[in-house]
Parts: C-alpha cells; structure tokens; sequence
C-alpha cells in the first residue's frame, strides 16, 4: 500500500489494509455509506440508486418510473438513519422514506415544490429532521406529524439559499450547517438560520463535510483549505485551528475509538490524523502496489459497529478496512516493486542479533530483511554476492557464530561469514569427496559446534569448524535406515546431542555410545509396544519443544509427539481435527502451544487442552501451501512460515478472532421458485419477508421456498448455517453456506422453522431465527368439511340402519304371514284329512246299507207292500246321495294332492 508517512509513525499492525470489495459492488460514486440497526449497510450511489448489503448480497432500489413506490430518483445524494430507525435518503428529485414493511418508498415533496435536490439531513436533539437542498432551502419535517417548515434566514444570510453539504446536530436543538457559501448556525429558540463567524474570521470557507466528536468540537472538511477544528468557549465563541496538509476537497471526517481521525478527499487519497489534526499516514493508489487504495478520491468514509472502516470510491466501487478480515500479516514479491521479496517461494528464514531477517528462496536467492526500516537488500543483486549465482535456495542455517549457511538444489552449499562479504561455495567438486551431493536440505549444529547436513540423495554429512572439513557418515547403519538413496528432508539435534533424522524411508536417531561409534535406531526402536509406530513412515519435519518432546510431521498421516523417556506417542491427524495431513514445519510459540505448517494451512495445538485451531487462506494467509522447515520465531515471539506465495507472520497471542454473532433474516420467499413480493396475486405475505411474523400457506402453495442470510462483513463465503422445520424434522441440517431451504408437500398444520448461521470463525448465533408457519388444508379436508362429512355419515348410516330396521320389520310381517298361511292350510289340511278320513269311515258302512236296500228293493222274494218299498227307495236314494257328497268330498282330496284325472272327451257342441 503507498503510503506517505508524516511526523508521527505507527507500526505495521496499526495500518490499515483496505480490501476492495468487487462482487457487484457499483462503480459510479459511492455518495454515501451507513448502518442500520439490523446490521445492514446501505450504500448511496451517484446514478445507480440504492442498495443495502449484508456482506454477501447486494439488493438494489433504483427509480423506476412505472412505480410510484420506487425510490424517484437513482441519483443519491445523502442517507440518513433517524433515532427511531428510519431510513432517509435525499436523492435529485427529493426526499424519501424507506418502508421496512413493504420494502418500498414514500417520496416527501418540499413545501410543495417537486425534483428539489436534496443534498443533506440530520436529526436535532428535539428530534426534528433537517434537510439541506441544493440552494432551494433548508427544510424541517417533523417525523411524528409529516409537517414540513421551510426555515427563515436571518438579516443579511444567504444560508438557505445556499448549496447545503452537510448538518450536524449541536445541543439545545441548534444545529451547524456547512455549505458552499461557508457556516451556517441554526438557532432552535429563535426558528433562524445565523451566518457563523470563526473567531474574528469572515465566513470566506466553502464547506463539504462536518462531524462532531464526544468533545464536541466540531471538525469541518473545506473545498480547498484543508480541514478546520472549531471549539466552543464558555461564552459561545468558536475558535479554529487550521490543518493545511490537502488542498482538495474534504468528503468525510470519522473519528475512531484510538482517537485519529479518517479524511477522505477528492484527489488526495485518505489522510489519518492524530487528535490534534496532525497528519501520520496518508493512503493513496499506488499501480504497482496490489494493497493500496483503489482511488484517491474517496466521496465517502464510515465506520460501523464493528470499528470497520468503510471508503466509498468516485468510481472504484468500496474499500473495507476490517481488523478480523486478515489474522495474519504477511511479507510478498510484489511485481515492479524493489523493496520486496526477490522470488515468492520461500524456504528458509532466520533472524540475527541486528534484527535481520534472512530470507532464503527458490528462485530469488537470499534477502535481507531490516524489521526495523523494512528496506529489503538482495544479496543476488549485489556485486559483492556476485558468487552467488544460482538461487534454488532451500534451506538456511545461523550457527552459533551468526554464519550464515545456505542449501540450494544443486549447488551445494553457500557459507557467508557473520559480517563477511563474500559468500563461499561448497560443492561435490571441491570438497575432496566430503560432500556426496549437491542438494542440501537441512541443517543442525551439536553441542561441540559440529555442523551437521542433511542431503537428498547423499545421506548425512558434518562439517568440523576446527579442521574445516566435509564427512560423508555412510555406513551400513545409516544407509540401511535411509534406504539406498539416503533422501533426508529434516534433521533435528536434541539436548542429549542425540541426532534425529526424517525422510521418505522413515524416522531414525543416532547417538555416539561409550566406545564413540553411533548407534542408530528405528522408529520402532525409539518407541516400543506400540502399533501405531511405523518405521517406514514418511518424516519430513522434525522439533524439540520446551518440555523435551519431540514433534514429528508426516507425510499423509499428520504430526505425532514422542515423548521417549515415557516411551509414548500421541497423533494428531484428521481424526482429531488437524486438517494438515501433509506437514511441512513445526515450531512452538511463547506460550508452549505448537505451530504446524503443511499444505492445508497452518494449525494450532494447545497443549495444554489439545484443542486444534486451523487456519487457510480464508483466514487471511497468503497461501496454503508452506515450505519444508520454512519457519522461525523472532526475539518478540512472532512466528513467520513461509510458503509459495511469501511469509506469513503473526503474534500467537494476538490472533484476532471475530466473536460477533451474526444475525439471520430471509431475503425471499418462493412458490414454485418463484419470488413472492407483498402486492402479488394471491401472495401469502402483507409485508417484506423479514418482517412476517407468522407465514399461512393455502393447499395450492404447497412447494416453497425460504431464502435467508447472515449479516456479516468478515469473510462472509465462510458463514456457515443449520435449519430444520419444526413438527417436521427433530436434528438440525448443516448445510454449509447453502442460504435456502426449499419443502413440498407437507401436511396440513403448524410448524415453526428455525435457522441459524455462524461467522467466518465459527460463531454461531445463540437464539436461532424462528418463522410460524401454517399449511392450510384444502377445502375438502377443512374442519367444516370433515363437520360435514361426520354429519353425513351419520346420516346416511341413520337412514342405511331406518332402512334395514325397515326391511327386517317387513320380513318379520311377510314371515308371520307365511307361518299363519302355513299353520291356516295345515289346519285346513287337517281338516280335509279329517274329512277324508271320516268319509271313508262313512262309505264302507253306507256302502254296506245302500247294496242290501238295493237287493230289497230289486227282489220280490220279501213282498213288500208298495208303501215300504218307497221308503226303501228314499232311503237308498238318500244314501246314493249321501254317498254322492262322500265321493266328491274323496275327489276334493285328490285335487288338494294333484291326484285328480282330468278326462276329456271330444263332444258335439251343437
């Protein structure tokens, strides 16, 4: 970042880094930024409306002519947030207010007059609401009332009629109004706009911007005399103090918590000033330099709740300084710059007794930092380097005299002698075979000042200050352990003098015995009894600790502490919660805890509770990646890694964590994947989303969908949320940084849905976000319709058990019938049978009388008189008869049993 610093300095941690946001962020000018009480930011632009963002969305109001409810002009001016939490924006055409409930606008005419510029409002002590116009008067409204006044001049001021750039609030209901005529003093008790005189000064400064501090002095940005400090006396007389350090115009003035004050200005970047106005930095764009400010004119600067300091560029779109944005500070190459890193990739670093840091990488050589100046000097630039020529450093070495010996990839060694100038060069060729191989990867020096070397494809070697020679130490022991090759990545010289050394083929420690040869041993000679240890574990990082542990990191399978006086391990890999898999440097910070670096990031063990902390480039690094033992800690306890991209650093202990809990609302609500807005057809909600308290869904509305998001500004792509629907679903649904949740088909009834998010470091909101929600039933499973259907069942089994009472009843009737037809023709059976029955008994006997009447009355043998011959014909001829009536009775019994014959005979009818 260009920067230009003044009488007074701050460190590096005191500046500010301002990241640009471009996600749709518009490029016209940026007019105005605030913060309403829900955390949202509103930001005004020159001719694209207005928008509010949450971090990760930005919505848009901009005028559009067929809707009367829409903002009536897309060029802003001013926004203004009231004590009651109103939102005022004066655009070209006027005044508006923005309606939460219906996400619209309701437009304010002026004393009548339309497309009056409105350039500022501020709210007074009384809560009146003043707005500044574009030299067409300063008008009151009163919120409560919607009653708007226009406001008098006094005697021989112009203030109204003047283009009003800004109004502060003064006690008593007074305020100060800064124009381009110059101040103005509105007096509450006397309803009068007053010139304002500074001291004994004529009212000669064009004003642009005003703000106030908890002092109550009164800070004035001019068009081109810089800014004014004005401070009350006891008698009401304002003195200024003038401060000269820009001739452009002042946009803004903020006041910060450490008690400097922001500018931003047209042309001049931003200035940072102490309390009494004395510049200490001053920001500007610098092309060659990817963290400065975008632009140096800044139309806008705010700070929100969070102390993050917001500019609002002419045409670069918005800036942010945000303390928790980067954890971690860092050292780059930056591309036309000198005073920066020779090459990216760094492979070594180390810090000297003048405060020098040593930077070796692949590519670029060595560097020289100075902390103190932060002046860069490449040794591969200077002459007196010269024999420095090739730059694949990968590793650099202080013994215990501050020389320096640098590692490369295929030339050897590099050894500069603490204060020398001249860099030697060991090699394969000039070393009598001492050294078998030019690629040097690590460096350790024992407690006789022995300095031992680690090599790819050589093995180890040692360097004997007094006899300054080079000794390849392979025997048998060495190369079975390292395998043929003999690749070492790392090695490590514990406080027993004890040599530790990892590589490809696994862990292995020498130490001299009593007759002064090594003894090596394995991984699982160093610990025994335990399955876990593997003694061809890939070993690339090696790190003795304070309490003597030794910290080994792996390729694949995380880092493991050995503690092998307890003959113990314990891992920390995935399982856990370390992220690293492949680790690359390890060291411990001042306060015990260890520090890995890998290809993932960086991570954290707290030793004392074990708890993992990891961080990636979303945390601010500069990279993932980091180098082979690429790690040192300077004399104020700083840690710097470096990796690909540079040098990452940081204080342990200061490690900023953003312990804001974020707050959750729904940005939309769809049916069908279709937005719902307030005034659609048949739409299920009055008001904005966000401001539905309960949500009723009809039968036909049975696939939707919530939208919702977190409102934070750190790092928002690393918000994270949980959802589930009440009455539904029991567990929680993390669903990472997916913001909807869609659901089809659900059954009628009540249900509550509940979201909640976390920041960029995992801080979850405490009372989750909860939205009532009723599935109503569609008309034929409505209560009344299940009334109606109970009703009709009821009635229709009614009539089904009158009917069937019925039909019993009528067979019961038809059955008594029947029984009593049978019981009649059994009876009349009976009495046929009786009848019958008698007749025969009455036919023999008849039978026996009529045949002898029938001889008397045919014989002449018994001489009969003729009188008694009659009688026996009235007697026969009465037992004919009788005999008669006895046969047809017989015949009435053969056709009551089908018996009878008919027999017919063919007769002549005429």
């Amino acid at each position: 970042m260009s920067i230009s610093t003044f009488a007074q300095s701050q460190t590096i941690a005191d500046r500010y880094n301002f990241v640009t946001i471009d996600e749709g962020i518009p490029k016209s000018a940026i007019t105005g930024i605030l913060q309403d009480n829900d955390g949202l930011i509103w930001i005004a632009t020159y001719g694209e409306g207005l928008y509010n963002y949450n971090g990760t969305d930005l919505k848009a109001f901009k005028q559009n002519s067929t809707d009367s409810t829409s903002i009536n002009s897309s060029i802003v001016h001013t926004i203004y947030l009231d004590s009651k939490d109103q939102l005022w924006v004066g655009t070209s055409k006027g005044l508006n207010l923005y309606n939460r409930t219906l996400n619209n606008f309701t437009s304010y005419n002026l004393k009548g007059i339309k497309d009056v510029p409105v350039f500022s409002i501020n709210e007074s002590s009384k809560g009146l609401l003043f707005i500044g116009t574009q030299a067409q008067g300063l008008y009151t409204l009163d919120p409560n009332t919607n009653k708007i006044s226009e406001i008098r001049d006094a005697l021989a001021s112009n203030g109204s009629k003047s283009v009003i750039n800004a109004i502060v609030s003064l006690p008593q209901g007074n305020m100060m109004i800064g124009s381009n005529l110059g101040l103005y003093h509105y007096n509450a008790e006397k309803d009068i706009l007053n010139e304002q005189k500074i001291g004994n000064d004529k009212n000669s400064y064009a004003i642009q911007s005003l703000s106030v501090d908890e002092n109550h002095n009164i800070w004035v940005g001019t068009f081109s005399k810089g800014l004014l400090k004005l401070t009350r006396n006891d008698q009401g007389v304002f003195s200024s103090q003038q401060f000269s350090f820009t001739d452009k115009r002042i946009f803004g003035i903020k006041k910060l918590d450490n008690q400097t004050i922001i500018c931003a200005t047209e042309n001049d970047g931003v200035f940072v000033l102490d309390t009494y106005g004395n510049p200490i930095y001053n920001y500007t764009y610098d092309k060659f330099d990817p963290n400065s400010i975008r632009s140096n004119s800044i139309w806008s600067v705010f700070v929100d709740n969070q102390d993050r300091i917001w500019l609002g560029y002419y045409n670069k779109g918005i800036g942010v300084f945000d303390k928790f944005y980067d954890k971690f500070q860092d050292i780059q190459s930056l591309p036309y710059s000198t005073n920066s890193l020779q090459s990216p990739s760094v492979t070594g670093i180390l810090q000297d007794t003048d405060n020098n840091l040593w930077i070796g990488m692949d590519g670029g050589g060595i560097d020289k930092y100075n902390l103190k100046t932060q002046e860069f000097h490449h040794l591969s630039d200077d002459q007196n380097y010269k024999s420095l020529e090739k730059l694949d450093i990968q590793t650099l070495f202080l013994d215990n005299d501050e020389n320096l010996w640098a590692g490369t990839w295929s030339s050897g060694i590099y050894f500069l002698p603490k204060n020398g100038n001249k860099i030697i060069n060991y090699t394969i060729n000039n070393t009598n075979g001492g050294l078998t191989s030019n690629s040097i990867t690590n460096f350790a020096q024992d407690t006789n000042g022995k300095i031992w070397i680690a090599t790819f494809f050589g093995g180890l070697h040692s360097f004997d200050p007094g006899t300054r020679l080079f000794n390849n130490h392979a025997d048998a022991s060495f190369n079975t352990s390292l395998g043929k090759e003999g690749h070492i990545r790392s090695i490590l010289i514990d406080d027993n003098d004890h040599i530790w050394i990892g590589g490809p083929y696994g862990l292995l420690k020498a130490y001299k015995n009593n007759e002064e040869k090594f003894v090596t041993q394995v991984f699982s000679e160093i610990i025994t009894g335990d399955s876990s240890v593997e003694n061809n574990i890939n070993s690339r990082a090696l790190f003795q600790d304070s309490q003597k542990n030794i910290w080994l990191g792996t390729y694949e399978k995380g880092v493991c502490k050995i503690n092998s006086k307890q003959n113990t391990i314990e891992w920390f890999n995935t399982k856990n919660g370390l992220e690293l898999e492949n680790v690359s440097s390890i060291i411990e910070d001042n306060n015990g805890n260890i520090w890995i670096g890998g290809d993932s990031g960086l991570s954290m063990i707290d030793t004392n509770t074990n708890e993992i902390f990891n961080y990636n480039k979303e945390d601010g690094l500069l990279a993932n990646n980091f180098n082979y033992n690429a790690v040192t800690k300077d004399n104020d306890g700083l840690l710097y890694f470096g990796n690909y991209e540079g040098i990452d650093y940081f204080n342990p202990t200061n490690i900023l964590k953003n312990g804001h809990e974020p707050r959750v609302y729904f940005t939309d609500l769809k049916l069908f994947n279709t937005s719902v807005k307030p005034n659609d057809t048949d739409s299920p909600i009055q008001k904005n989303i966000d401001q539905v308290e309960h949500l009723t869904l009809n039968a036909k509305q049975y696939v939707f969908t919530l939208e919702f998001a977190a409102i934070n500004f750190t790092r928002a792509n690393n918000n994270n949320y949980a959802y589930y629907l009440e009455g539904l679903e029991d567990n929680w649904n993390y669903v990472g940084n997916n913001r909807t949740a869609t659901y089809t088909n659900l059954y009628p009834g009540d249900y509550v849905f509940h979201v909640k998010a976390s920041n960029n470091d995992g801080v979850w909101t405490e009372s989750p976000l909860q939205l009532p929600i009723t599935i109503l039933a569609p008309w034929w499973a409505t209560k009344w319709a299940v009334g109606a259907y109970v009703l009709f069942i009821i009635g229709l089994v009614y009539i089904i058990n009158w009917y069937l009472n019925k039909r019993r009843e009528e067979r019961r009737i038809i059955q008594l019938e029947r029984s009593q037809r049978q019981q009649e023709e059994l009876l009349n059976e009976k009495k046929i049978q009786f009848f019958t029955n008698i007749s025969h008994e009455f036919r023999t006997p008849l039978t026996l009388i009529m045949n002898p009447i029938m001889d008397i009355m045919e014989t002449n043998n018994y001489k009969l008189n003729k009188g008694l011959k009659e009688k026996h014909r009235i007697i026969y001829r009465n037992a004919q008869r009788l005999k008669n009536l006895i046969d047809e009775l017989m015949d009435f019994r053969k056709l009551h049993l089908h018996k009878m014959t008919l027999n017919s005979s063919k007769i002549n009818a005429y």
